[in-house]
């Protein structure tokens, strides 16, 4: 009977967080649509999604097992942008070249930037409170 009900909690657990994370995304559709997607629909469903997080609405038990869930089977998602691009015409990718590559080490180089930035940050804000 205990592993019953261990499983039925679990089973809520999963159902909850999948509730909440598909929430937020359908919330982040019908804000999308009202700014004529001026953003996208899932970055305004993942600024939500912390939003609640960091106001505390929603507890990170609560999504905890799903988001695990999805981060550990995240390559699935990139299957179809993959598929995708090796169903593309080459004449299109070589006209375009120049700005794949541009876009490629701008980007690369702000995540980088960021990334550092936000590591030395957090290293002094920890060298502060030890």
């Amino acid at each position: 009977m205990n592993t019953c009900k261990g499983y039925l909690l679990l089973l809520f657990k999963i159902v909850r967080g999948l509730a909440i994370i598909l929430f937020c995304f359908f919330a982040g559709q019908f804000i999308s649509s009202l700014i004529s997607g001026f953003l996208s629909a899932s970055v305004i469903g993942m600024v939500l999604l912390f939003l609640l997080l960091c106001l505390g609405i929603v507890k990170k038990e609560h999504v905890d097992i799903v988001a695990m869930f999805l981060m550990n089977n995240l390559i699935l998602f990139f299957i179809p942008a993959l598929v995708g691009v090796t169903l593309m015409d080459l004449e299109t990718v070589y006209n375009s070249l120049t700005d794949i590559i541009l876009v490629s080490a701008v980007s690369t180089f702000f995540v980088m930037l960021s990334t550092g930035l936000f590591v030395e940050w957090r290293e002094k804000r920890e060298e502060r409170h030890v």
